[in-house]
């Protein structure tokens, strides 16, 4: 069996070996090594180094037709990014601009949303994604997508996609579309009330809780399931002080969601 070390030596050979051949290697990395100790310790000590032979491959994988090989490497891609130093990932910034202009059309297959969510590293990255001209309509809805499988991610992944749809909530963007923002309320919905008090997923929650309601989108719907909203989040308060009394990082945000749905008690 080949080691994790000749594995990630075949994926980041940019040059020697060919796109089958480094998607393959990637394949192969996944499915034997997937969740190892060895992996997590190899993608964390060398993501910095091989970050741009990764992001080449990434954008070299689109231009086929094989969305298997395209979902490969975009778990691959998302689990460097995730295992890598922010910092070191900005000093690729403009690779990574090129890339996210160019994930649009693919935004509704799960890696590829959850990569592009670990790789809004800064506001030009987030800009990048807004300035896509092709598949612009996947794009939130990709990563809606994605959090819809809040319940079967790591927190951390749950974590990056909340960040990237707190993100474009935060500017108002074009992306967002009324009835994938309203497919957003519901999930959100879900979640609050399935998550355990103590889950750590619970924070994104909470996040692109309060940044849905705040939105102008929440305005244009009318303040969609605005009262289903306010039941939760009373319910989630009432938790907090009984189970968890003192814990502000979480009730900080419900609490100013609370404020913004009290203008929708009228709405059933």
């Amino acid at each position: 069996m080949a080691t994790v070390a000749s594995l990630w030596a075949d994926v980041v050979a940019y040059v020697s070996k060919s796109l089958p051949e480094r998607v393959g290697a990637a394949r192969r990395l996944l499915d034997e090594y997937g969740g190892s100790q060895a992996m997590a310790q190899t993608l964390h000590a060398a993501t910095s180094v091989h970050l741009r032979a990764l992001l080449s491959t990434a954008s070299d994988v689109l231009s086929g037709s094989d969305e298997a090989d395209v979902s490969t490497w975009y778990f691959l891609l998302a689990a460097s990014v995730a295992a890598m130093d922010p910092a070191v990932g900005l000093q690729d910034e403009a690779a990574i601009v090129r890339l996210l202009r160019r994930v649009g059309p693919f935004m509704t297959l799960m890696p590829v949303a959850l990569a592009a969510s670990w790789l809004l590293l800064g506001a030009r990255c987030l800009e990048a994604l807004e300035s896509s001209e092709h598949g612009r309509e996947y794009i939130w809805e990709g990563i809606v997508r994605a959090f819809n499988q809040c319940s079967s991610l790591p927190p951390d992944d749950v974590a990056a996609l909340g960040r990237a749809m707190t993100g474009l909530l935060k500017k108002d963007s074009d992306l967002i579309y009324r009835n994938d923002f309203r497919v957003c309320v519901d999930i959100v919905l879900r979640e609050a009330t399935d998550l355990d008090l103590d889950d750590p997923r619970r924070m994104p929650v909470a996040d692109v809780l309060f940044h849905s309601v705040a939105s102008k989108f929440f305005i244009d719907t009318g303040g969609y399931r605005a009262a289903a909203l306010a039941s939760v989040v009373q319910h989630w308060r009432a938790e907090l002080d009984a189970q968890r009394p003192g814990d502000a990082t979480i009730d900080a945000k419900l609490a100013r969601a609370a404020e913004h749905l009290a203008q929708y008690k009228h709405i059933e």
